[in-house]
């Protein structure tokens, strides 16, 4: 739930504050990965999640500043949308391990299908961090993984007064 938080408190600017999780490796299908994040009074960057398999990057997302980036494959990093301090970010990600893409969900809106960074053949490590070169505090709200299908509460995760990314509106009615 939203009311459940991890709190990550990196105070030191040469040093990185980061968890990880192995997973049982998943060689196929679909997973969506989701989670909910606030970061403390100020925007900063390199905050990230990653993705990995078989020590390969799947995916890598992380803070620039007040905007929300993605690693490619050529390790430049794409910005991809913005996000503001002391709200909460919601992010979701349909990794597909058939096509090596993934499609990434940001506050309700799909921002873009990417490749894997790296082509790995399964999934089985998910790990998150703080920067080595900022201060920072971190709510984490939740983190899920699922696996073999794709989490449709759209609703649940649009901004109040749009429809989902992947609805279209049609006739006049009220938002």
């Amino acid at each position: 739930s939203e009311n459940t938080k991890c709190q990550l408190v990196d105070s030191s600017k040469d040093r990185l504050v980061s968890m990880s999780r192995d997973l049982l490796p998943h060689k196929s299908g679909k997973i969506t990965f989701e989670t909910a994040f606030t970061m403390e009074n100020k925007a900063e960057t390199g905050y990230s999640y990653t993705l990995f398999g078989e020590e390969k990057t799947i995916f890598k997302f992380m803070t620039e500043g007040d905007k929300i980036a993605v690693l490619q494959a050529d390790g430049k990093t794409k910005q991809v949308s913005t996000y503001m301090p002391n709200t909460i970010v919601r992010i979701k990600a349909i990794v597909d391990l058939d096509t090596k893409t993934y499609e990434l969900i940001v506050d309700g809106k799909n921002v873009g299908k990417f490749g894997f960074v790296e082509a790995a053949n399964q999934v089985d490590r998910i790990f998150v961090s703080t920067s080595d070169k900022e201060t920072m505090i971190v709510w984490i709200r939740y983190v899920y993984l699922y696996f073999n299908y794709v989490v449709n509460e759209n609703f649940m995760t649009t901004p109040e007064g749009e429809i989902p990314y992947d609805w279209e509106r049609v006739g006049g009615g009220s938002t």
